[in-house]
Formats: C-alpha cells, structure tokens, sequence
C-alpha cells in the first residue's frame, strides 16, 4: 500500500524521516530545513557606548519556532529617543546581521528597535535591544542659562553647563 501525509518539521538542520512497523523500518533520504520566515529578531547584548561614537551590533532574525530564518532582507531601525544612524540597515545575511558603524546621539538608558522594512504593519518582524547605558560625547561647547538685569555690586548665581555635540 501506498502512504501520502502531509509532514511538518519545526526545528531547522539535517533531518530523515523514518517509518516503523514491528520489524519493518523504512528511512527516507537526508534533507535541510531551513528557518522559516521571520517573526522577531534577537540583539545580542550591547554593552555601554558614547553619544555619536559608532558600536557594533548582532542581530538573528528568528523564525515561530526559534529558529535561525533564511532572512536576507534589512530593517529599519528606531530609537527610543535621539536620532540612529544608520536608520535602515545593509541586508541580514542568512538570518544574521553584523552591522559595525551603529551610533545614537541622546545619552542615558537607550534601546534600539529593529523592524522588517517594507513589510505590512501586522506582520512585520521586530526586536529590541537590551537598555543600553549612553554616556554624553566629547565636550563641543558650555551654555548658560538666561541671567535676569542684576545690580551692581551684589553676587548672584549663574548655572553654566558643558555639552556634547548632540547638547548632552
């Protein structure tokens, strides 16, 4: 007799299927399977970085079932607040993207979003980065807050701050 069933693998690599019955054992042939398309993308952990100073990023797009998609595609990327360069990235390559010249210019604690560019709205992969501790850049300038008319002769306090490029 003849079997026609529908199968579905979940976990990607080398697989063979093999059929049982008592004694009878049949073994299909060896085949891949790969990631399927991707529903959220994993950051490895960024650790401190400087406002404005380029850091490297990995990033895996990762299928329903965890595994590694075949994505090859870019996304876009947000932060949570400042600017982000660069706002698309290169393509991923095979699930995996390496994107060395990262940078964002607001300090305190960042976190930078991923998501699939030019995909719908409800079905676009996303991700999120770990929080990120930015540290201001180098000191680009000082500015003082605004001084009411003062009189002659009598002190009165100023408030003067050192700023980065962004105004950190």
């Amino acid at each position: 007799g003849t079997l026609t069933q529908s199968v579905t693998v979940t976990q990607s690599g080398q697989r063979t299927i093999t059929a049982t019955s008592g004694v009878a054992i049949g073994t299909g042939n060896s085949f891949n399977v790969t990631g399927g398309p991707p529903t959220r993308f994993v950051f490895d952990a960024i650790p401190a970085a400087i406002a404005g100073v380029p850091f490297a990023i990995t990033i895996q797009a990762r299928d329903l079932y965890d595994n590694v998609s075949a994505f090859n595609g870019t996304v876009d990327f947000t932060t949570d607040a400042g600017t982000i360069s660069p706002a698309t990235s290169a393509n991923f390559s095979n699930g995996t993207l390496f994107a060395q010249a990262v940078s964002v210019t607001m300090s305190g604690q960042r976190t930078i979003t991923a998501t699939q560019s030019g995909a719908p709205p409800t079905s676009a992969a996303i991700g999120s980065s770990n929080s990120i501790p930015v540290d201001p850049g180098p000191l680009a300038s000082f500015t003082i807050d605004p001084i009411a008319n003062q009189t002659a002769g009598i002190p009165f306090p100023i408030t003067m701050r050192a700023r980065d490029a962004f105004g950190n």
